[in-house]
This record gives C-alpha cells, structure tokens and sequence, in this order.
C-alpha cells in the first residue's frame, strides 16, 4: 500500500509534483484499489504521497489522510512520511520553515517522518514545549506506533516512560548512522 492516496497522474511527470485529481476522481479511480487494502485485515502501514493534490500537499490535509483512510476504510495503522515530504509544506508556502512544517503533518495524521527533517526532530518538540503544538497530537501517533509494535509482537518489554533511562548506542557505526548523539536517537 504505497503513497496513499494517489501519486499519479502528476501534472508535469515527477514524482512529488501536483496530482490534478479532485475528490470525486480520487474517490472513483485512485481510492477504491487503496481502500481494499485498509480495514481492520488490511496494511498496517503505509506513506502518505509525495504529491499535492489540487495545490494541497497531501502531508498536511486531515481529508485524505483522517477523514478519508482513518474514516472510512477505518485504517488504523501507522501513517509515514518519507523522501522529504514534510518539507513540502514549506515548498508549497503552508510554512515558513521546519518548525512550523510539523504541525500540520501531526494534525493531519502522520504519524512517523522516517527521513532526517527537522520538522519532525527537534524543531517539532521544541513547539510541544512552547506550547504551538499540543501534546496530545504526539501521543496519539506514539499510540499508534506502540499498538503496530504490539500487533508485530516487537515489544521486548514495558514501554518506556519519560523516566526511563536512554541506553547507550551499542549500534555499530555505518555510512547512514554514525551514532553521533543526536543520529543514536533514531538508529540505535
């Protein structure tokens, strides 16, 4: 189930460029293959599209990716973002920059960056703590995350808590981590 829910046909023939598709071509050509594959027996997971969609980016929109896939099919899995996609919001002028970039993918319901954005990093807990954005966006996508481990059976033990200690980086350094403080957040 990839870059629900539509990644074609773009406008201009690149990836991530503009799907001009309003919500009845949506719903009658690109959805009903998707839809099949959410549900309760469905995918567990999938990304959001690189694309916009009618000049929306599909990262920040709470129509396709809460209303539409939560909604209906009633998808229940964790939503990711990848390839650069949150910065998209700041491309397409819905942000100014990386901090502001987060919040919107969050409302919307992406719950994972898995590339290296600040949006989702440090900028995004740093709005947490002000206040810009509110905590219970972030633990509704921890959530989410927690209960896909649990469906996989990948919990080795209690979930962590804000008091549990950090373990050190036992990973062994590669070219994508090089278990530098802040890369042991993600990859070790």
């Amino acid at each position: 189930m990839f870059h629900y829910p539509a990644q074609t046909p773009n406008v201009v023939g690149l990836e991530g460029s503009s799907v001009e598709s309003g919500e009845r071509a949506l719903r009658r050509t690109h959805l009903p293959p998707r839809r099949a594959g959410f549900g309760a027996e469905g995918a567990l997971m999938t990304p959001a599209c690189q694309s916009t969609i009618d000049g929306v980016p599909t990262h920040g929109s709470r129509f396709p990716l809460t209303e539409v896939l939560r909604g209906e099919p009633g998808f229940t899995g964790v939503l990711i973002a990848e390839g650069g996609d949150l910065t998209t919001l700041v491309t397409e002028g819905l942000a100014e920059n990386q901090r502001q970039a987060g919040a919107p993918p969050l409302a919307a319901g992406v719950d994972v960056g898995i590339t290296w954005e600040d949006a989702y990093l440090d900028e995004l807990s740093a709005a947490v703590r002000d206040g810009d954005v509110p905590e219970r966006l972030v633990d509704r996508s921890v959530g989410r995350v927690l209960n896909l481990k649990s469906r996989l059976a990948c919990s080795t033990g209690p979930a962590p808590t804000r008091t549990t200690p950090r373990r050190p980086c036992t990973a062994r350094p590669t070219r994508r981590c090089r278990c530098t403080p802040r890369a042991s957040r993600s990859c070790c």
